[in-house]
């Protein structure tokens, strides 16, 4: 099965990469579903002020012809500018329970951030740490939190698989 990355481009697009996660967790009735208009505005730099000083890239992964994952690159330019790094982030990780389809989005985003000149990647982490952050390791069986992440077990699985690991301990 051929997993295909589609750069989002368009509207529709953009519309499908918000709409994913109710596709990962439509029988979960923990997660506590994102507000669809706060997530347009999210990606519009009109009404999002870090879209204008980022680099910022948006794939849907694609295994069969069926949307099977999304994910976010971001360069904040301020962000390594004061302090002197070359870091970039990933966010709006969401996969269904595949490793072939997540390490091809993060190959993804390292590709995009390594030809921009990067030299570090951390994730999932936004443009800031206003931005929910990280992974929720335990607690799947307790209602979300309004903008707190929410996954399912397997998304730390695949993220150390593909050689990444936890820097810091958040509490909710």
């Amino acid at each position: 099965m051929q997993i295909e990355l589609k750069r989002v481009k368009t509207n529709r697009e953009l519309g499908e990469f918000i709409r994913f996660p109710f596709r990962i967790y439509k029988n979960n009735p923990f997660w506590l579903p994102p507000l669809l208009l706060d997530d347009r505005n999210f990606f519009n730099p009109k009404k999002n002020k870090a879209l204008r000083n980022s680099e910022t890239i948006l794939f849907l992964a694609k295994k069969d012809g069926i949307t099977c994952g999304r994910i976010m690159g971001i360069v904040n330019a301020s962000f390594n500018e004061l302090t002197g790094k070359k870091r970039a982030r990933f966010f709006k990780f969401e996969c269904s329970d595949d490793q072939e389809v997540a390490h091809a989005m993060i190959q993804a985003i390292e590709n995009w951030a390594y030809d921009l000149g990067m030299n570090e990647i951390i994730g999932p982490f936004g443009f800031s740490d206003k931005d929910p952050q990280g992974l929720l390791l335990s607690g799947y069986e307790l209602r979300a939190v309004f903008l707190a992440p929410y996954n399912p077990p397997y998304y730390t699985r695949l993220l150390e698989n593909e050689g990444y690991a936890k820097e810091v301990d958040l509490f909710e």
